[in-house]
């Protein structure tokens, strides 16, 4: 990857999210669930990478304050692989996921313009 591909992403991330929700204006902080497990976390972000037969979706995500990340490009797991169903690499999504043992589990995706 060429050097200022991240930062580049990162700084379009911030411009064009600027701490907005992922979903419907909902603060990226907000939960629905006390317990880890279930702690539920939006971001939003550009599509990567989609891999339907293994359940992966690469992503460029913007800052996700519940989990104390900043930007980055990051793996997630789908729950269920028709969730990316029409994506494709620069694509712009919201996304909803929890953590699941070593792995972050996307259950919901909403395909941005």
């Amino acid at each position: 990857m060429k050097n200022g591909v991240i930062p580049t992403l990162a700084a379009a991330l911030a411009i064009a999210f600027g701490g907005a929700g992922a979903l419907g204006g909902a603060s990226e902080a907000e939960t629905v669930k006390s317990t880890k497990a279930d702690l539920v976390h939006a971001g939003t972000a550009m599509v990567w990478m989609v891999d339907a037969a293994k359940g992966t979706i690469l992503l460029a995500h913007g800052r996700i304050e519940s989990m104390g990340w900043e930007e980055k490009t990051k793996m997630f797991t789908l729950k269920d692989p028709k969730l990316a169903t029409g994506l494709r690499s620069g694509d712009w999504i919201g996304f909803e996921f929890t953590e699941a043992g070593n792995e972050y589990l996307i259950h919901r995706i909403e395909k941005r313009r």
